[in-house]
């Protein structure tokens, strides 16, 4: 068992900070919405999340590392889920971590993975392109 957790916990930021400015992701405003989050995420620390850089260390050789990467990731979905309006969050496919948000997989109107090649959280930018249409 690991003496020191190999991942630590990240601070969490609460308030103005964690909400983008106005109604968050509607569809419409993908791009910018997408630049905003960008720096969102790195700002809060848990940008390598998202892009799986950070692998979940194993429960019975670190657990505690374990922990703090679940809380980490649940914290990185949290800063997501909560910028993004009430229609394209259905859209979000919810996995077991953030960066399973990012993958390709089959979504909308049985889409095969890879269809949409929009470089994050694939279903929002399968609807963004759609322009909010189903």
């Amino acid at each position: 068992m690991a003496e020191n957790p190999t991942i630590p916990l990240i601070k969490t930021r609460e308030g103005a900070i964690t909400k983008l400015t106005g109604d968050g992701l509607t569809g419409p405003n993908w791009v910018t919405w997408r630049v905003r989050m960008w720096s969102l995420l790195a700002l809060c620390e848990v940008e390598a999340y998202v892009h799986g850089e950070i692998p979940q260390p194993a429960r019975d050789v670190d657990p505690v590392g374990h922990d703090n990467w679940k809380k980490n990731d649940n914290y990185a979905k949290h800063l997501i889920t909560q910028n993004v309006a009430d229609e394209p969050l259905v859209h979000i496919q919810h996995g077991s971590s953030s960066h399973s948000l990012a993958q390709p997989r089959s979504n909308l109107r049985g889409q095969k993975p890879g269809n949409c090649r929009c470089c994050y959280l694939k279903p929002l930018a399968y609807y963004c392109r759609r322009g909010g249409r189903h």
